[in-house]
Order: C-alpha cells, then sequence, then structure tokens
C-alpha cells in the first residue's frame, strides 16, 4: 500500500493482505515441514487399521475443543497487540505496511484453527454415515492440527518481534 493510499475494504481483504504477506511465508517454514513429516507419519503407520473408532473419539472430542479454545486464545492475542499499537504508532506501522505483515498471521491462525474445529466436527458425523475416505479426513486433520500448533508457536515469536519493535520506535522518537 502506498503511503497516500486510503484504507479500503478492497485493500485490507484476505486477499490483498496475503499479496503483501507472501504465500512463500506460510509455506516455507519449519511449521508445514514437521507437520507434513507428523501427517504422513501417521497416514503409514495407521493405514492399516481396520477399526477408526479410538482415533475418531480422540479428534472428534479432545482435538476439537483444544481447537476452538485456540481459536479464542489466537484472537485474543490479536486484540491485546492491537490494544498496545493504539495512536500515532499504529498509523505509522500502517504507512509501512509493517502492520499488515504483523496481523495476518492472526487471521491466518484463526482460519485454521476454524477449519481444524469444522473439520473434527465433520469427522464425528461422517463416522456416523460410514463415510469411505474417513481416515484421509483424519490425516488432513492432523496436517492441519500441527502446522496451526507450531504456527500458535511461531506467532508468540511475532508478537514479541512486535513487541520490540515499537519499544524501538518509542524510543527513537
Amino acid at each position: 500500500m502506498k503511503r497516500n493510499e486510503r484504507i479500503t475494504y478492497k485493500t485490507t481483504s484476505f486477499l490483498a493482505l496475503f499479496r503483501i504477506y507472501r504465500f512463500r511465508t506460510l509455506i516455507f517454514n519449519f511449521s508445514f515441514l514437521i507437520a507434513a513429516v507428523l501427517s504422513a507419519s501417521f497416514y503409514f503407520f495407521y493405514k492399516d487399521i481396520n477399526t477408526t473408532n479410538q482415533i475418531v473419539n480422540f479428534v472428534g472430542t479432545t482435538l476439537s475443543s483444544i481447537s476452538a479454545s485456540l481459536l479464542g486464545i489466537v484472537i485474543a492475542g490479536l486484540a491485546i497487540l492491537i490494544a498496545l499499537t493504539q495512536g500515532k504508532t499504529l498509523s505509522i506501522l500502517l504507512q509501512r505496511n509493517v502492520l499488515q505483515i504483523f496481523l495476518f498471521p492472526f487471521w491466518i491462525l484463526s482460519f485454521f484453527w476454524g477449519i481444524s474445529t469444522l473439520i473434527c466436527i465433520a469427522i464425528i458425523f461422517l463416522d456416523i454415515i460410514n463415510f469411505n475416505y474417513l481416515f484421509y479426513l483424519i490425516t488432513f486433520e492432523v496436517f492441519i492440527f500441527t502446522y496451526s500448533v507450531l504456527s500458535t508457536i511461531q506467532l508468540m515469536g511475532h508478537a514479541i518481534r512486535l513487541g520490540l519493535f515499537l519499544a524501538d520506535y518509542e524510543n527513537d522518537s
């Protein structure tokens, strides 16, 4: 976004912010790699199991609760960061696209935690109707859940960097 450009719905949409944040940053990181390895391991170790009842019960109840709880925590963290960046600092960060880069991961993680919660709920319902591809959905949930957990941990470092950036800015002004 250019210095004099106005903030509009179009410039703050998910896709507009995603272009600023870059897809490469989302995929080429340790969270993605570890999640891919763990979900592939899960698939190869459990692919020959005849019954998925215990896995479905764990994923459907436990992981859905954890996913929904962490969605709330990510949203609370976003609220805290926005509260800390009030005033002149907020507008300066906005003009340099720094604010978008720091806040967009919260949106991405909220999306992934929401998807994880919905997949867990879908797994319960699909188990009832004997869905043939349930195990693939569970494997995908393992990937989404692992990626989201590791990305939430990265988000903590992200928030610390923003705090340090703001402290450095306050010292300079």
